[in-house]
């Protein structure tokens, strides 16, 4: 079976396209640069590209969903016309769907309508093309591997690199990160799954972090601890480390509610190993 992957320039995407060509055999990873094919989600000319799939395939998205739900939607007539019906499709959303469903920031409140409204449409591609569809949405994702780095865990390294000391809030929010590792092997068994009909459910969402939940203050300290940096974190109470950040809302809107995340909990969702584990024990009795 073909397995076709989109978004290959990021981290879990190095890491699952390596595991698949291990043992699922053959798979087409599309990029914007490097030895890989280059396929413009943002276009509408895909002809090229369409030649080549054949009936049957699984498609895995890992680049942003808006795109993916506007290439789809670019290549939904000719799907049809020549009758090369995905078996199915695993896409990555986000959870800031709901972390960030009543955000005060227009950025925030426009990425919630651009998630769903994808999610959405792809929801309704999948219902009409009779193609099975997993939406998994991942919490905060870290990790590297080769030249591929997370834009959250790398973050927080820079500016501590750079910090000889920041200030925290007393009380900071909780949080659930994933390691690439884990959202890779979950969309590996969702694969198996799709590839072998053993899916219960035709349309699955999947709101899913890390097995550890911690606060963000103990989280920026192990990144420090284990990279052996020399940033001393300073913790204030919330109320002085809101008045330290408030001058930055008059330059910069979308930093200030950035910051002010820092105190909220975006935890409480499912656990890698509690899906991992079932997944596992499925393919044990087969």
């Amino acid at each position: 079976m073909i397995i076709r992957l989109f978004g290959f320039t990021t981290p879990t995407g190095a890491l699952l396209s390596k595991r698949i060509k291990k043992d699922l055999g053959e798979i087409y990873c599309y990029s914007r640069s490097g030895e890989f094919e280059f396929v413009d989600l943002n276009s509408n000319e895909n002809t090229s590209f369409l030649k080549e799939i054949k009936k049957g395939e699984i498609w895995v998205n890992l680049a942003p969903i808006w795109l993916f739900a506007k290439f789809l939607k670019s290549i939904k007539k000719d799907i049809i016309q020549s009758k090369k019906q995905l078996k199915g499709i695993i896409t990555c959303s986000s959870t800031s769907v709901i972390t960030k469903k009543y955000s005060w920031h227009w950025y925030d409140k426009n990425l919630v309508i651009n998630l769903k409204n994808s999610e959405n449409f792809i929801i309704n591609y999948c219902l009409e093309m009779n193609t099975l569809l997993r939406i998994i949405r991942p919490t905060m994702i870290y990790g590297c591997i080769d030249n591929y780095y997370d834009k959250n865990f790398s973050k927080i390294k820079k500016v501590c690199k750079v910090m000889p000391f920041i200030f925290f809030p007393n009380d900071s929010g909780l949080r659930q990160p994933i390691s690439i590792k884990q959202l890779s092997e979950i969309i590996y068994f969702e694969i198996k799954k799709i590839q072998i009909n053993k899916s219960e459910k035709s349309i699955k969402t999947i709101n899913v972090g890390g097995d550890q939940i911690i606060t963000y203050y103990e989280l920026v300290k192990l990144i420090i601890k284990k990279n052996n940096l020399k940033c001393k974190v300073i913790k204030i109470p919330n109320k002085y480390f809101i008045l330290l950040i408030s001058p930055i809302l008059l330059f910069n809107s979308r930093l200030f509610s950035e910051f002010l995340r820092i105190n909220s909990n975006l935890s409480g969702f499912m656990k890698s190993s509690e899906i991992l584990l079932s997944e596992e024990l499925i393919y044990e009795n087969l």
